[in-house]
């Protein structure tokens, strides 16, 4: 009882402590402004109301930058509130709203100062409140954003009212100051008003902190990305929001900001060159009538904001040395949706799928199905799925937005200092009777930290109020004043990222006066992101992410087509499952090898695995990028003998992809949109994905390895030689094999390949027709084709758009992609593993079954003599066993070895005139007993050997056979590899 009491009237002496006093005045560029002395919290307090800062923004000056003031007023009254900028006030939110005036004439601020200015010459720091509400409605008049409990911490606070929804935001292209923004030039020029007034104020220019709450975060973050506020501000804090959303299209670009804006005009007949002249003799209150139809979102207009967050972040092009706190609540979508009763209570599935159709107009592109997926999953109850659309609401307006703002700034801003400081909180705890008027049931929602910030229990107590809602905002009122002042909120709140700890944990500071000093590690790991999963390997955490789509699925028109990029990108990939592998054929002989894969033409997806410190610092990771083997006829990134976070362990981030193979692969369709080699342009595309992407992953795309082995080295060499790959990768590994045949004759001519191709068509009653023949394989089930899948060697098809010539051609006259460090090697026995591949090979060998290798060869290779290589390899053997292994090594010579060292020879020999890129060349001359290619001990060191090592396969899959010189030699087989990748140079 005694506690009650004691709370009563320490609430009662708060409020008897707010009253007014001595008149006081300062003088502005805007005038002398007369302001009133109040008490809060045992402080005398300044208040200036009213100021204006720019000429008002009526008649031509509507829809346009706003001007600063031409002429200072005589004395301006701040002891009273002005108007605020015309908007509509719904009745749901006229409490959180107040009682205020509109009018056009609105572009004002307010100033709060501790009345103790005169004692000291010390400047204080400045606090610049941006009020939210959608950059459709709010006022720096509102009774909410009274700024003098702030102040009582030693800060100035200022509060700035800025033009809203179509006064705000109009875009015009024509016309050069009505480009949309003008809302944010109307806080810019605020920004420069205080910068050269707030001294009188007793405020420190060169220490303002911007900060704002939902629109006025929004506004806050367009600060930090946009060239016009450079050096205006020190610190800055965004309150739930931020502009940040989908990459490859804005909520509203200027074409569709531009349509609607005409469509405005033609509402009041406004329809000539002059609507927008027009539009300006329009009654304000008529305009605004029409404001729920008026989309407002900041636009990147190449004045304010140049460029989206993902591409100024990407480039480095944004306000850097700049402290931030950036937050959000825990369920910011109810805040949203609940005060206009938008969401039915008896919610289904299919109303959740209706909403997320209807966010799609204006997020774009967003996987209605695996969000749908990711939110509802197993939820019945209209209870859940209502808070599945809160969430996912939260979630894809403000809470991904913001942390993966505050995520990027740690990110490309000057991390190896750690100078930079940016914190990151969520808010678990809600005042009762919370400014927003909403209900106890909707938990912590949007606008629940603006009772705290604000003071609002010690200025406007409630009943419900305890004392521990008065101390807790207190504690916030010093948190948010300490950053402003030192750029650090609290002794126990850490950075969101800490360039000192080397497992790179994201930490979200639980804001809860119950939980003090609780953290929240990497708390948005399932959401926002590409989902994976955190595995240990070699004492090091590795982030993986699986089936991740680079391409549209190469389905009906896209099949036997050139790949297309991904033109919807998903809201949220599952990274932690293996995918759908490419069609193939398959063989009882190879299915320890290529494991349990799971087939479908939908298969163009990758793999990515990197240190989970990788956004400890700028300095990024040197790129791995391996394609698989097969014969351009089989494999998959998701073999298990290709995981590659052993690789990743030694510090470089591992991408590995699947591209089309065999038929759907190869086949030449004669056509520019069929031009062959289909799944060298899917590996192209990939890589081009991966210099887009993989700096998120903490990859730098300027330093990237393409490696592969058997078909995925041969591969590698085509990337070498072709025009299409020039600069897209630093290094190369080649391990057996190489696009270097008979340069007399290459392996399969255009027309060749066009009569194959043609073969097929007749196969599956296709007309011949060059209009038809292809559309018609495009409609036969994918599955039958592998029944022609032995018909012929894949080769990549020369004399094209991707390989103009060959290897020999290419080195000839340097038409090759030159200056790169080149890393390649064979086995000494290649082809013992290969001709036993699918079958096994009959032990009892003669001449004669050695003639017949050359002859069945020779229709690939254009062997010219046929005596020379007999006499070569067999040379007086006529033991089974040795002519078995001469055709081993015929084949494995033929096919592999030679091929793999005169390309490494050539290109050694021609690449570099400075002779500043490295060659080497190895062979491997030792081998895991229980190998991944499941080869016997009798075929001796062969094809594929390296792979056990290269992967780590005795570390990551140890056999009962496995010595420790397996484990150790993987261990240097792998840092060979990677010191490579980092450095060009074998140690």
């Amino acid at each position: 009882m005694l506690l009650k009491i004691t709370f009563v009237l320490y609430v009662l002496v708060n409020i008897l402590q707010i009253y007014y006093c001595t008149e006081l005045t300062v003088n502005t560029t805007s005038g002398v402004v007369k302001g009133l002395d109040i008490h809060v919290l045992n402080t005398s307090i300044a208040q200036y109301l009213n100021i204006p800062y720019a000429e008002p923004p009526v008649g031509r000056l509507r829809f346009s930058k706003p001007e600063p003031l031409k002429h200072p007023k005589q004395l301006i009254d701040g002891s009273k509130t002005g108007n605020s900028c015309v908007q509509t006030v719904m009745d749901s939110i006229k409490h959180f709203m107040g009682n205020i005036t509109q009018n056009e004439d609105c572009l004002v601020l307010n100033v709060w100062t501790p009345n103790d200015n005169e004692k000291s010459n010390v400047l204080k720091p400045v606090m610049f409140w941006i009020h939210g509400g959608g950059l459709k409605l709010g006022s720096s008049f509102q009774w909410v954003y009274n700024g003098s409990a702030l102040a009582a911490y030693d800060v100035v606070v200022v509060s700035v009212n800025y033009r809203l929804d179509v006064f705000g935001f109009i875009y015009d292209e024509q016309e050069s100051s009505a480009q949309g923004n003008v809302g944010l030039f109307d806080q810019l020029l605020a920004l420069k008003w205080v910068r050269e007034n707030i001294h009188n104020f007793g405020g420190n220019k060169d220490k303002i902190t911007i900060f704002g709450e939902s629109s006025g975060s929004w506004s806050v973050s367009a600060h930090i990305l946009s060239p016009l506020s450079k050096g205006l501000f020190k610190r800055a804090i965004m309150q739930s929001g931020a502009t940040f959303y989908n990459k490859l299209r804005q909520p509203l670009n200027t074409t569709e900001a531009l349509q609607q804006s005409i469509q405005l005009g033609k509402q009041f007949n406004c329809t000539t060159s002059q609507w927008l002249d027009c539009l300006r003799k329009v009654d304000a209150r008529e305009l605004i009538k029409y404001k729920s139809s008026f989309l407002v979102y900041p636009l990147i207009d190449n004045k304010f904001l140049v460029m989206n967050a993902q591409k100024a972040f990407q480039t480095k092009y944004f306000n850097k040395d700049i402290d931030i706190i950036a937050g959000i609540t825990r369920h910011e979508g109810v805040g949203i949706l609940y005060p206009g009763g938008q969401v039915p209570h008896n919610m289904t599935k299919k109303d959740f799928i209706i909403f997320m159709d209807n966010f799609d107009l204006t997020f774009h592109n967003l996987n209605v199905s695996d969000i749908t997926g990711f939110y509802v999953s197993n939820k019945t109850s209209s209870h859940d799925i209502q808070w599945a659309l809160y969430d996912a609401l939260g979630d894809l307006t403000l809470s991904c937005p913001t942390y993966l703002f505050a995520k990027s700034y740690t990110q490309y801003t000057d991390a190896d200092s750690n100078n930079n400081n940016v914190y990151f909180y969520e808010l678990t705890y809600q005042r009762l009777a919370n400014s927003m008027g909403l209900p106890k049931e909707t938990d912590v929602t949007h606008g629940a930290d603006l009772d705290f910030v604000f003071g609002l229990p010690v200025l406007k107590p409630e009943k419900s109020d305890t004392e521990l809602d008065v101390e807790f905002s207190r504690h916030v009122m010093k948190i948010w004043t300490d950053f402003a002042k030192y750029g650090k909120p609290s002794t126990v709140w850490p950075k969101l990222v800490d360039n000192r700890d080397p497992k790179y944990v994201h930490k979200i500071y639980d804001l809860n006066p119950n939980t003090d000093t609780h953290i929240f590690n990497n708390l948005f790991s399932k959401t926002c992101l590409v989902k994976g999963i955190d595995i240990h390997v070699l004492n090091t955490s590795i982030a993986q992410y699986l089936n991740i789509p680079y391409a549209e699925p190469p389905l009906g028109r896209l099949r036997f087509s050139k790949p297309e990029p991904l033109k919807r990108p998903k809201q949220l990939i599952d990274g932690t499952k293996s995918g759908n592998s490419c069609i193939q054929s398959k063989s009882d002989l190879l299915n320890h090898f290529l494991g349990n894969l799971t087939q479908n033409e939908d298969c163009l997806v990758l793999n990515v695995w990197t240190p989970n410190n990788f956004n400890k610092s700028n300095v990024l990771k040197p790129v791995m990028f391996w394609i698989h083997g097969g014969g351009l006829a089989i494999g998959s990134s998701f073999q298990w003998e290709y995981n590659a976070s052993a690789l990743a362990s030694h510090d470089v981030v591992v991408v590995s992809i699947n591209y089309r193979l065999n038929i759907l692969g190869f086949l030449y369709g004669d056509q520019q949109s069929s031009p062959g080699n289909l799944g060298l342009y899917d590996q192209l595309l990939a890589l081009k994905w991966v210099r887009e992407n993989i700096h998120e992953f903490g990859g730098d795309k300027n330093n990237i390895t393409i490696f592969g082995e058997s078909a995925g080295s041969l591969s590698v060499s085509t990337h070498l030689l072709s025009p299409l790959s020039k600069g897209l990768f630093k290094r190369a590994i080649m391990e057996s094999a190489a696009m270097m045949v008979n340069k007399q004759r290459v392996p399969a001519s255009k027309s060749e390949a066009l009569a194959v191709s043609l073969f097929l068509a007749k196969e599956f009653n296709c007309s011949l027709d060059r209009q038809l023949w292809l559309d018609c394989l495009r409609k036969v089930e994918a599955q039958k084709f592998m029944k022609y899948s032995g018909f012929s060697l894949i080769l990549p098809l020369l004399e094209t758009e991707f390989l103009p010539m060959s290897a020999q051609q290419a080195f000839d006259t340097k038409n090759f992609n030159k200056d790169v460090d080149l890393l390649a090697g064979v086995a000494p026995h290649e082809g013992s593993a290969l001709l036993n591949a699918g079958k096994e090979l009959p032990h009892n060998q003669t001449a004669i079954n050695f003639q017949g290798l050359l002859l069945s060869m020779n229709s690939t290779f254009h062997l010219n003599d046929f005596k020379k290589i007999t006499d070569f390899y067999l040379a007086n053997k006529t033991k089974s066993h040795d002519i078995e292994w001469a055709m081993y090594d015929l084949y494995g010579d033929l096919l592999i070895t030679c091929p793999t060292y005169l390309f490494a020879k050539n290109y050694s020999l021609l690449s570099s005139s400075t002779g500043s890129n490295n060659v080497y060349f190895y062979e491997i001359t030792y081998q895991r007993e229980t190998n991944a290619l499941g080869a016997v001990k009798q075929l001796n060191v062969t094809h594929g050997a390296d792979v056990d090592f290269v992967f780590g396969l005795p570390v990551l899959k140890p056999e009962k056979t496995d010595t420790q010189v397996d484990v150790q030699f993987s261990k240097r087989v792998m840092k060979l590899w990677t010191d490579f990748a980092k450095y060009g140079l074998i140690y």
